[in-house]
C-alpha cells in the first residue's frame, strides 16, 4: 500500500486502501484511469469507490465531465 500523508484505515480491504491512496495523489483521475493504474476492472473500482463513499472517506466533487474524487476529513 503506498504511503500517504494521511492514515489509511486498516479495516478497509487492501484494494480500497490502494484506491484511496491513489485518489489522494491524483484526485483528477476518473474510474477508468483508476482501474488502469491499479490493474483492476472498472467493476472492482466502482465497488471500492462505493465502499469509500459509504464510509464517508471520499466524495465526487465538481461536474461529471471534469470533476474528480476527493478524500474527506
Amino acid at each position: 500500500v503506498p504511503k500517504t500523508a494521511r492514515e489509511v484505515p486498516l479495516e478497509l480491504p487492501v484494494m480500497a486502501q490502494k484506491l484511496l491512496a491513489l485518489i489522494e495523489r491524483e484526485p483528477e483521475l476518473r474510474s477508468p484511469a483508476l482501474a488502469r493504474r491499479l490493474g483492476l476492472t472498472i467493476n472492482q473500482v466502482s465497488y471500492a469507490l462505493r465502499q469509500l463513499k459509504a464510509r464517508g472517506l471520499i466524495a465526487f466533487i465538481g461536474p461529471r465531465s471534469s470533476g474528480g474524487y476527493r478524500r474527506l476529513g
